[in-house]
């Protein structure tokens, strides 16, 4: 059984933006697509898991742009999960530009089981599937990017960046906003315009958030150009911080 799955991606006229940069959401959505698809082969997908009241609780998610991405052009994006550590589950992702085999997005993940009736974090090595197999041969091609550690919670509350009610099309069939939205929510408060673009994002998701919840955020730019952002869930529960850096496009 393959440790690394590929597959052909291309991303269209709906995934970018008016400056022709790929939405963070599209390429977070490619991450989704791909690891799930990789999860049904491993027999741990959403069905196998539907079955033991279990799910896939996403809980970090980064990227990084080592070359800009365009629309129109085809890339192989491949996804492979690294050796778990106690309760939490990396799997990274790779987009190489197939036209010259040059690595473009690098990104990591981490996340974790979850007992659906029970509410408990569930161990890798008892999930069943291909994953609980001790001969699994997990992949040692790691992206190396800097481990997701927990972001500043302390952004200033002096002014509130955007207020978004959680409607029906965010959400996935956990019934919460999927992972995907968060990263629109946090381009909405960012400075973007045709003289830069988003090169590296890091999203931690701390409090699932449900149909009608208020999410309020706050965004503060603090050193070497990142914008740090906290959404917070109905007025006073922190339910993801976010961290990202822009670069000028004159640079890229």
């Amino acid at each position: 059984m393959s440790n690394i799955y590929r597959k052909k991606i291309e991303f269209s006229y709906s995934d970018i933006d008016l400056y022709d940069n790929v939405f963070p959401k599209a390429i977070f959505q490619a991450f989704q697509d791909v690891a799930g698809e990789h999860a049904d082969i491993l027999k741990c997908g959403y069905e196998d898991f539907k079955k033991k009241d279990l799910i896939w609780i996403l809980v970090r998610n980064s990227y990084k742009l080592l070359s800009p991405l365009k629309a129109y052009h085809t890339y192989i994006i491949e996804t492979f999960p690294v050796k778990p550590e106690l309760l939490n589950f990396q799997r990274d992702y790779k987009i190489i530009d197939k036209e010259n085999d040059e690595t473009v997005c690098v990104g990591t993940s981490i996340w974790v089981v979850t007992n659906i009736i029970t509410r408990k974090l569930v161990r890798i090595s008892t999930i069943g599937g291909t994953l609980s197999d001790e001969n699994f041969d997990y992949s040692n091609d790691i992206n190396k990017l800097p481990t997701l550690r927990s972001l500043p919670k302390d952004v200033q509350k002096t002014e509130c960046s955007l207020t978004q009610k959680v409607i029906f099309p965010f959400l996935d069939h956990n019934r919460h906003m999927n992972n995907t939205y968060y990263s629109s929510l946090v381009c909405s408060v960012l400075p973007l315009d045709e003289s830069n673009f988003i090169e590296q994002i890091q999203i931690n998701f701390e409090k699932e958030c449900m149909k009608d919840d208020i999410l309020t955020l706050f965004m503060e730019k603090r050193d070497d150009n990142f914008y740090y952002i906290v959404g917070y869930k109905n007025d006073d529960v922190i339910s993801f911080t976010s961290k990202v850096s822009l670069k000028n496009r004159s640079n890229k």
